[in-house]
């Protein structure tokens, strides 16, 4: 089921789990909570997910094939990134809470699913397992979470539409530390946003 919401600050929104277009359209709901299926049709996100899980105990990850890392990177908005790390420190700033940290594990799994994405043609949070697991793994993490988004042309604007859904604004102000941000664009001119975070 869609579903329309109008807010001030933007344009109308899209809250949507199967399709994509090239309008501005609300993020998809966060990882790291837990579903309201009454909104999210039928692609709600999972919870969060944490060194203590126990799948993560036998999933298997692959680690960074250093060539395939410098490919993902080559498709990746670096300016747009590096925008997205500013305005979310200093969003945090504010609140007196650390500086998320640029890791390379998470700006891996980030440009790997933004790819995945655009591949598919829709924004979701599918495989989150894997890449928790992973940072988990490969990052002696205690905790993930994930916020994605399409549409936004702009570091500010995709900042500022997080922290106007109050789930992706929770992401953001976890005691997460690290995070992997990922900016790509379709060949249609559409962008995709990952933002993997952990502690």
């Amino acid at each position: 089921m869609t579903i329309i919401k109008l807010f001030l600050v933007l344009p109308v929104l899209f809250l949507f789990s199967t399709s994509c277009s090239e309008t501005d359209q609300e993020p998809l709901d966060p990882v790291i909570e837990v579903p309201n299926t009454s909104n999210l049709g039928t692609n709600p996100p999972p919870k969060i997910i944490t060194s203590e899980d126990s799948l993560c105990h036998t999933e298997s990850v692959e680690q960074i094939d250093p060539a395939k890392f410098d490919q993902l990177l080559s498709i990746d908005l670096k300016n747009i990134s590096n925008n997205i790390l500013t305005e979310l420190n200093r969003y945090r700033k504010t609140l007196g809470l650390p500086e998320f940290t640029p890791n390379r594990t998470a700006k891996f799994l980030a440009l790997k699913h933004n790819k995945y994405q655009m591949q598919n043609n829709k924004i979701n949070h599918e495989y989150s397992r894997y890449r928790s697991c992973t940072i988990i793994k490969l990052e002696n993490a205690t905790a993930t979470g994930e916020n994605v988004a399409i549409g936004y042309k702009t570091a500010k604007a995709v900042v500022q539409a997080w922290l106007n859904s109050p789930k992706h604004l929770k992401t953001i102000q976890r005691d997460f530390t690290r995070i992997g941000i990922a900016t790509t664009k379709n060949k249609k001119g559409v962008y995709y946003y990952t933002n993997v975070f952990f502690k």
